[in-house]
């Protein structure tokens, strides 16, 4: 199945929206324009307004005619349902309370190892 079979494999586990390729992409460029992508996913796009400003970005930008190709931009696509982020500006310390449990687990095998030293060792 191929590229089908994989998105089918992520939608059947639950994901609800999957981006994946078409073809084999250029690695350099699909991370610039993946990078643009979730920059405007995260600017309150949705997921397909992210994905088309990503992709006019890459045709208006690129430095030469062969890198506005649509093999370089066109090679992306969304499946299934619209992907909108919502951003929470306000953070409080109730959004962090999980460091208060990780802190003293990373501490801990700084205070107890040494008193756990083989006392039969030759030190």
């Amino acid at each position: 199945d191929g590229v089908d079979g994989f998105v089918r494999a992520f939608q059947g586990i639950g994901v609800k929206t999957v981006l994946s390729n078409l073809w084999e992409v250029d690695d350099k460029i699909s991370n610039e324009m993946l990078s643009r992508f979730y920059l405007h996913l995260s600017e309150q796009n949705n997921s397909v307004q992210a994905l088309r400003k990503s992709q006019l970005e890459q045709i208006n930008e690129a430095p030469n005619e062969k890198l506005a190709a649509p093999y370089y931009w066109g090679g992306h696509r969304l499946l299934g349902e619209l992907l909108r982020v919502e951003k929470d500006e306000k953070l409080s310390i109730s959004d962090f309370w999980w460091i208060l449990l990780v802190i003293p687990l990373v501490m801990l095998p700084l205070f107890i190892g040494p008193s756990l030293r083989n006392p039969f060792s030759k030190s």
